[in-house]
């Protein structure tokens, strides 16, 4: 597990695939996402509406938002809450022990919940709140850590693969620009972590 340490080696080894399985991180996970969905109930001026609701959604991925209303998304099927939605970023007392496990500076821990029924559909990441902090820079990634173990309609498509089953703690990480989706069609919260920084 976390043999890829260079910025380099990583990045090149990222290139041929859709994404990589990156290893398993043993912390107590479940206690996590109790403070996590506590957190969410206590401030729900978190939610957005990632294709309507967000400005920075259409200029990031150079798409006009109409597209994305036309194909049926709303204000109804796109929420999420994000810990770094609204000034200030809520900042979880346990954010270090998780972002200590991989090889980043600058790194950034976001908790991500997304409800039954929603869809984020077909994007690419392009880290606006780390480049607000840093600027541009090449070696911004983000791993997504699976908060919880997998379950009936929790998806995740990463070009054109599909992840899972997951346990909770397993790691994933794809080049910068592949476009991936996320999907929570089953009956249960979906909870994961990016985790976004430079590489080392």
């Amino acid at each position: 597990m976390f043999e890829y340490v260079s910025a380099d080696h990583l990045l090149d080894k990222l290139k041929p695939h859709d994404y990589i399985y990156y290893g398993n991180i043993d912390l107590p996970w479940d206690q996590y996402v109790s403070d996590c969905q506590q957190s969410a109930d206590d401030n729900p001026e978190y939610f957005t509406h990632n294709v309507l609701g967000s400005a920075a959604w259409s200029k990031s991925n150079n798409t006009d938002q109409a597209i994305y209303t036309r194909a049926g998304y709303t204000e109804h099927n796109t929420r999420i809450w994000k810990t770094t939605l609204v000034d200030p970023k809520i900042n979880m007392p346990w954010e270090n022990e998780i972002i200590n496990c991989l090889p980043l500076d600058h790194a950034i821990a976001t908790p991500t919940l997304q409800e039954p029924g929603n869809i984020l559909p077909l994007h690419v990441d392009t880290f606006v709140y780390l480049k607000k902090k840093l600027g541009q820079n090449s070696n911004i990634v983000r791993f997504l850590i699976m908060m919880e173990d997998w379950k009936n309609g929790h998806t995740l498509q990463v070009g054109t693969s599909w992840l899972g089953p997951w346990k909770a703690g397993d790691v994933y990480l794809w080049y910068p620009n592949t476009p991936h989706i996320a999907v929570n069609a089953g009956l249960t919260n979906k909870w994961t972590c990016n985790v976004t920084g430079v590489l080392q």
